[in-house]
């Protein structure tokens, strides 16, 4: 809505929780409308109820000794960044959203017919996980392993102009997947490549992999080779927390806009996040964009840290 319209929620979000409920009991239950984890419960925790009176002793936000302006200050500071479909979803909920008949996404496509998709340039969307997406996968695939995270990231990376086809390991994780992109405005879904992966090979189709890289291995490379860039695609807050030496930082969600800021033609780019999530749906990213001397980080910053090896607070941003 816009920086003013944020600041001015911000101080009726300061009346709602230090004027408009002081007066209700501490015994009061609170059952949260959004879950820990996703881009509107930011900063929650994994508590599925609580009590107003456990909130006034553990919430900061509940603290009397923050004045206005302090905790418009705060909030504001907290708020993630937001992926450009938050602007298009405001426009769906306002006119209200496509009726659907069934649920999209439920035909099985033979490797023949998910050919055919893919030469049309229909996105395709890969839920399996990072270590196997990166042994093989249909070449321009996004890596978007199925779970909680599939709505998040595909809102994030995917295009909404395009129809969608599935690769999954199992029937069940696309319906679950398709339901999760439907909650995003995705729903131009075309189905899922039937007998996964195995019968896209035995029909001879094309298939790119990504090479992974041990945290060990990279730092050996780091410091006996200087053509190798590290990429790190977490959050703000995750990257001043520490990070690989001379890394470039780029948040997973927002490298489409920034893909002129990395080094394509000059040596190995190493995409590192937390644990290899984001780092393998940010690496299928880029290589749907044409990079192609790519390595993704196995285990990301936290098996880094597991190693021993040394972070710091400085580095390009």
């Amino acid at each position: 809505l816009g920086a003013e319209a944020k600041r001015a929620l911000a101080v009726k979000l300061y009346h709602s929780a230090q004027v408009k409920i002081e007066h209700l009991p501490d015994g009061l239950e609170i059952h949260p409308a959004h879950g820990a984890g996703s881009l509107c419960g930011s900063g929650m925790s994994g508590r599925p109820v609580s009590t107003l009176g456990y909130e006034r002793i553990a919430n900061p936000y509940l603290n009397k000794q923050l004045s206005e302006e302090q905790f418009v200050e705060q909030i504001l500071a907290t708020v993630p960044p937001f992926p450009e479909y938050y602007k298009r979803m405001k426009k769906i909920n306002s006119r209200g959203p496509k009726l659907l008949d069934d649920l999209p996404g439920s035909k099985r496509l033979s490797p023949e017919e998910a050919w055919g998709h893919v030469q049309e340039g229909h996105a395709v969307i890969d839920l399996r996980d990072p270590l196997t997406f990166s042994a093989g996968h249909i070449p321009g695939a996004l890596a978007i392993g199925a779970g909680a995270s599939v709505s998040t990231w595909a809102s994030w990376v995917m295009p909404y102009d395009t129809p969608i086809l599935l690769v999954v390991s199992d029937e069940e994780s696309a319906e679950s997947a398709v339901r999760s992109l439907i909650r995003v405005g995705l729903d131009d879904i075309r189905g899922y490549l039937c007998g996964g992966m195995e019968t896209w090979l035995e029909a001879g189709y094309p298939v790119r992999s990504l090479k992974m890289v041990s945290p060990v291995d990279l730092n050996h490379s780091l410091q006996n080779n200087g053509t190798v860039n590290v990429l790190d695609v977490r959050n703000v807050e995750e990257w001043h927390s520490g990070h690989i030496s001379d890394s470039i930082h780029i948040m997973a969600g927002q490298l489409l806009d920034n893909l002129g800021h990395l080094p394509k033609e000059v040596g190995q780019l190493a995409v590192v996040c937390s644990s290899g999530y984001r780092s393998m749906v940010a690496s299928s990213l880029l290589a749907r964009a044409g990079f192609e001397n790519l390595v993704n980080v196995a285990g990301g910053i936290g098996a880094w840290k597991r190693a021993g090896l040394p972070l710091t607070q400085n580095g390009r941003i």
